[in-house]
């Protein structure tokens, strides 16, 4: 018997494939039998052989079966889902040049297109978006009634639509960006009227002259001086009567103070050592 003995069982054309078993010689030079199962795949130019090796026929029978099972087809991108395809556009291409207040603004939008999730980006009309944007509310989970979304919230949510949209466009899943036929909402803006120099003057003589307004404690009196060592201390607030002036604060029968009324130095209590 030859090294390779092999008997052809069943042929096909193109596409039905072939099964045939083939006998081969072990290293302890017994034969032994296998089956194949095979199929052939592409043109003439781009020709591909697939083959599943079994040890029984009835193996190689279901091998055969798989290999000729028509494989689904992947569906277009312009056949995705609205929410598969704005959950995958987040998660794998814009979140990692989004920072993480942008992120989850996008995410809280995701849940306000529920409405149109299952729609597909290719069938995708601007009337389903105008749709969508009519029903958000502030979606609060322990409201009673629901109140419609704020303008700025609903805004944000069309630029995320309108960005996710158009990066579809440019890579050409989609023919053209409904996201961009939808008018931006309006927000409101509040203006802020600045005081003119003549209207801050009026304010502040008004508060001056307000008799019910408590006076500002002067400087003098909220600005005490810092007690430092050798200096006297502060005057004694302590209620009495008042000493004439030019007496002494130790008794008053013993005359006038010195003439000079600058305060007397302090003792130097350290001496240096003797040489």
């Amino acid at each position: 018997m030859s090294g390779v003995d092999q008997v052809r069982r069943r042929a096909g054309v193109d596409g039905e494939g072939s099964l045939y078993r083939r006998t081969r010689l072990g290293p302890d030079g017994k034969p032994y039998l296998r089956w194949v199962a095979q199929i052939s795949l592409g043109g003439r130019d781009d020709r591909r052989i697939v083959r599943r090796i079994c040890p029984t026929k009835s193996d190689a029978k279901a091998a055969l079966a798989e290999l000729l099972r028509p494989v689904e087809p992947v569906p277009p991108q312009r056949e995705q889902p609205l929410g598969a395809y704005l959950r995958r556009w987040l998660d794998e291409t814009a979140a990692p040049s989004l920072s993480p207040s942008t992120l989850r603004g996008y995410r809280d939008a995701l849940a306000h297109l529920e409405p149109i999730a299952d729609i597909p980006i290719g069938q995708l009309q601007p009337e389903d978006i105008e749709r969508a944007l009519a029903a958000m509310t502030t979606r609060r989970a322990h409201a009673k009634r629901q109140k419609p979304a704020a303008p700025k919230t609903v805004r944000n949510v069309q630029i995320f639509l309108r960005r996710a949209l158009g990066q579809a466009e440019q890579r050409g899943h989609i023919t053209r960006n409904v996201a961009k036929m939808v008018p931006l909402r309006r927000v409101p803006r509040h203006h802020v009227e600045a005081l003119t120099p003549e209207r801050a003057k009026e304010i502040l003589s008004a508060v001056k002259g307000d008799a019910t307004r408590p006076p500002m404690p002067s400087r003098s009196v909220a600005c005490v001086p810092r007690r430092s060592s050798g200096s006297p201390g502060p005057t004694s607030t302590r209620r009495g009567p008042s000493r004439p002036s030019g007496t002494s604060s130790r008794g008053q029968g013993r005359g006038p103070l010195a003439s000079s009324s600058r305060p007397r130095p302090p003792r130097n209590r350290c001496r240096s050592p003797r040489s």
